[in-house]
């Protein structure tokens, strides 16, 4: 090894090392349970149809902004426009009820037990099928600004107009590419 280069890799492992260690510290020291049909702060994040909301399960605070769980449920029809992350991948995995996923051009049925992943950059969208009450785990990775859109989502009063639907994921990091999902137009692969 280069004498000099040798001598020069301390200064540079040190703060490297010590940054490491700060971030550690920010990090939970003990595991953290969330119960059940529960909110990981006891909130209670109302998503404007009765019924559908969001209980975070690992908050973006917890891991340093590395990761974001929650579990939605879906009341009734309906889901966001197709839009976009440039930043997250999204996991899905389906407890309770029937979806209708499209991630790019490809469009899908799910189910309980099913799971599926909308990788950044891919535009995608999904609907809830019959009455029966949905249930999803969805995991960004990473957190991005999803926690915060949620939480501002809570707050509305009204339905957007377009425009400011559009600017509200725009301020979170995300686009919308196209219209929400309807039931009735879908052809999916099983």
């Amino acid at each position: 090894m280069n004498r000099r280069l040798f001598l020069q890799f301390p200064l540079v492992a040190v703060p490297l090392a010590l940054e490491t260690s700060q971030q550690q510290k920010d990090r939970p020291e003990k595991g953290i349970k969330v119960d059940k049909d529960k909110d990981r702060f006891n909130e209670n994040i109302e998503l404007g149809r009765i019924g559908s909301r969001i209980d975070t399960k690992v908050s973006s605070k917890d891991c340093e902004g590395d990761l974001y769980i929650y579990e939605g449920r879906t009341a009734g029809k309906g889901g966001p426009p197709l839009h976009i992350h440039p930043h997250q991948d999204e996991w899905i995995h389906i407890v309770q009820g029937k979806y209708r996923w499209q991630v790019g051009e490809e469009k899908f049925q799910l189910q309980a037990g099913d799971s599926l992943l909308a990788p950044r950059n891919i535009p995608h969208a999904f609907t809830l099928e019959g009455e029966e009450m949905g249930k999803m785990m969805i995991v960004f990775q990473p957190a991005g600004k999803m926690e915060a859109f949620f939480h501002e989502v809570t707050k509305q009063t009204r339905k957007p107009t377009p425009e400011e639907e559009k600017d509200l994921y725009h301020r979170h990091e995300m686009e919308i590419v196209g219209p929400a999902l309807a039931v009735s137009e879908l052809k999916y692969k099983p």
